[in-house]
């Protein structure tokens, strides 16, 4: 159901989240908390609740320079990861998709020779979590192009209850990395002539245009795979979350998005719910039940 023309599954959107620079403040008397503080004034309206401020891209930024949406943040950060331990990294992954990592003996090998920083990093993330950080990190929240190529299958594996694992085929291009290179500079430049502080790039920053840092995630929020829009040859549901194929088949979720922007979605998913929770009563009375 829903997969007549080949779109269920496909234009899988996410939010790649990852630290791009370090920021260096102007201000010499304790700039880590000063600079903090700027981003995170504290409100009486907040009682307590811990909340970043973003700098986001306007409409007007976005079309002059012909990028996607985005926005940036200030925020305690690890260290940029060295080779040595990305290969810890890496090693860790293989082990827990069950398989041998590549390279196996000379990743093995990294570890041992950079052991203290793989020993602390893993102390800040497994026993107390956030203790390695020591920098101030300017970290990119991005919106992502809709690739059909980037896509949910179902894996021949199954789980403990028989059902088919899903697989991630998660693609990026060169139009997302290019958002976050011009972000970068944009904020660099102007930190600059606010005197605010420089900033550092990280290493991966200055690799080739379509390459992202090897330890990135997503937000997890997965959006896409079934899209909406009045014309079925396109999308997987019309207008009201309905399977164009399906009478009586709704989706609420993320999943029906066409784009993802950049910001959190739960906000937006509860307000498609009660969208169509709405919409079901109206047709459900309609009908004179």
């Amino acid at each position: 159901m829903g997969s007549e023309n080949d779109l269920l599954g496909r234009f899988f959107m996410e939010h790649p989240v990852c630290a791009s620079a370090t920021v260096v403040p102007e201000r010499a008397d304790n700039p880590r908390i000063a600079f903090l503080n700027l981003f995170h004034e504290p409100r009486p309206e907040s009682q307590g609740t811990i909340f970043n401020a973003l700098i986001k891209t306007t409409e007007r930024f976005q079309r002059q320079h012909r990028i996607l949406n985005s926005a940036v943040y200030v925020i305690d950060h690890d260290s940029e990861f060295s080779e040595r331990l990305m290969a810890a990294v890496r090693m860790r992954q293989a082990l827990h998709e069950g398989r041998i990592p590549e390279e196996c003996l000379g990743e093995t090998l990294k570890v041992p020779a950079n052991f203290r920083s793989v020993a602390t990093a893993a102390y800040g993330r497994y026993v107390r979590y956030g203790a390695a950080r020591r920098r101030l990190g300017l970290k990119v929240q991005a919106e992502t192009v809709p690739n059909p190529d980037s896509r949910v299958t179902l894996s021949e594996k199954r789980d403990a209850f028989g059902a088919l694992v899903a697989k991630l085929d998660w693609k990026l291009t060169e139009l997302d990395r290019r958002a976050m290179d011009v972000v970068i500079d944009t904020i660099t430049e102007e930190f600059s002539r606010l005197a605010l502080a420089k900033l550092e790039r990280d290493q991966w920053m200055n690799d080739a245009p379509e390459s992202f840092p090897e330890d990135m995630r997503g937000g997890v929020h997965h959006i896409g795979t079934t899209r909406m829009s009045r014309n079925p040859a396109d999308v997987v549901v019309n207008e009201d979350c309905r399977l164009h194929a399906v009478d009586n088949l709704y989706i609420a979720g993320s999943s029906v998005f066409p784009t993802n922007s950049w910001a959190n979605p739960t906000l937006t998913i509860c307000r498609l719910a009660i969208r169509l929770g709405e919409h079901l009563k109206q047709l459900w009375r309609s009908r004179g039940a």
